[in-house]
């Protein structure tokens, strides 16, 4: 599927599309996999990388460094192939679904880190198709976030 306006997660924090010319592309509001490094000291970390350290940056940060394509980073997943197979077995939920856990569960600098995509590319990917898919998910990303303000921040 290339757009989808439901998710089948009670914890929608990655938004994935597939497109077969370009591979996939995610948005996500935890940055994972995430490399830190710490010029002094004790990064005195108690819950989360994302929870204790990330948060202290404010959105825009020039501190940050997103890696957006799959050329720029090797990435293994070790992770059981049957986890997350009970979400499939979720009800689907809407936009509004969306808009709401956004608002309830993603605080500024999560939301940023939402609005970068990530490509995993395809063999062969082309670059015209690769800029559009990009084009389209970023606003589709937007308006959700936009939706989130503008309903729960009324």
């Amino acid at each position: 599927r290339w757009h989808a306006d439901m998710v089948r997660s009670n914890w929608p924090s990655m938004f994935i599309w597939f497109h077969p010319e370009v591979g996939l592309i995610s948005h996500s509001c935890h940055l994972h996999p995430i490399a830190v490094k710490r010029t002094t000291g004790n990064a005195d970390f108690t819950t989360t990388i994302d929870g204790d350290y990330l948060s202290r940056f404010s959105p825009g940060s020039d501190r940050i460094y997103f890696a957006a394509d799959s050329d720029e980073i090797c990435i293994a997943d070790f992770t059981p192939q049957s986890y997350g197979q009970q979400s499939m077995l979720d009800p689907p939920q809407g936009i509004f679904f969306l808009a709401h856990w956004l608002h309830q569960n993603a605080p500024p600098i999560n939301r940023w880190f939402m609005e970068t995509p990530f490509l995993f590319k395809s063999s062969g990917c082309k670059e015209e198709s690769l800029q559009s898919c990009r084009q389209i998910t970023c606003q589709r990303i937007r308006n959700t976030l936009e939706l989130s303000r503008c309903i729960f921040n009324s």
